[in-house]
């Protein structure tokens, strides 16, 4: 499922028409086989992996009678890609937000929450209708919402030069620049690093008040908030681009692992 979500968020970025990607919101609204047959070629193995990859998840979560959790699967999906087509709308129209449009619609576009839905239907019973419903909810949760908000900014900080130099969405980087008359980029990434902080302080606060929520399910969120801090880190984008910081950390993992 995170690789499902990953493919469909480089079709928006990159591949195909706004008339296409239209149709590709419309199949996901629909989440039925038969719209196979209205999708362009390159479209079409892409969503049948998405309606497969949640076929094959029923099979698992039916016999642990959860097969309900896949509706907020669902919705994510349906979410996230009417996200990504605004942003597409944004990119051919040359539109550049305000900071706070940007990151209303970029907090869901940055697939965040839909990755803890998708890890939370492999968490068993703890993983009640309740959390997927406070997971879901609109507004977005706090908690929810400042892990999305590291995992955007902290991306967009990274990958700035490198998407600006393709056709692209304007990032936080232009809409904060454009909006506030700020020319220095490096002021920029600055104050959006504090705003990562200020978000950590969130996420810090929200493991000690009391919550209805499981631990366990919140601990699953403050570890996704940390994987950007390892694949960004020093500004870089570790991400698309495998680079020395990523490689020695795995390195470190599964080469030369801690002696015990």
């Amino acid at each position: 499922m995170f690789m499902v979500v990953q493919i469909f968020d480089d079709i928006y970025d990159s591949y195909g028409t706004l008339e296409e990607k239209q149709l590709l919101v419309e199949a996901v609204d629909k989440w039925d086989y038969s719209c196979v047959d209205h999708l362009p070629t390159y479209f079409k193995e892409c969503y049948i992996a998405l309606l497969k990859s949640c076929d094959e998840a029923d099979e698992d979560l039916a016999k642990q009678g959860r097969s309900f959790c896949l509706h907020y699967w669902r919705l994510k999906m349906k979410q996230n890609c009417k996200a990504w087509l605004e942003e597409t709308k944004w990119c051919k129209s040359k539109y550049i937000p305000t900071y706070e449009e940007y990151m209303e619609v970029a907090k869901v576009s940055v697939g965040q929450s839909g990755a803890i839905v998708a890890a939370y239907l492999g968490l068993g019973d703890i993983a009640t209708k309740e959390a997927f419903e406070w997971l879901t909810s609109n507004p977005m949760p706090q908690f929810i919402e400042a892990c999305s908000i590291i995992l955007r900014l902290l991306n967009d900080i990274g990958g700035h030069k490198f998407e600006q130099d393709r056709e692209h969405v304007a990032s936080s980087i232009e809409c904060y620049m454009t909006q506030h008359g700020v020319s220095e980029e490096v002021q920029v990434y600055e104050e959006l690093e504090r705003q990562v902080k200020d978000a950590w302080k969130v996420l810090n606060e929200g493991m000690l008040k009391p919550y209805v929520i499981p631990k366990t399910l919140l601990a699953l969120v403050i570890n996704l908030a940390r994987g950007p801090k390892v694949m960004y880190k020093g500004r870089t984008e570790g991400y698309t681009f495998v680079n020395h910081i990523v490689q020695q950390k795995i390195a470190s993992v599964l080469i030369h692992p801690i002696p015990l």
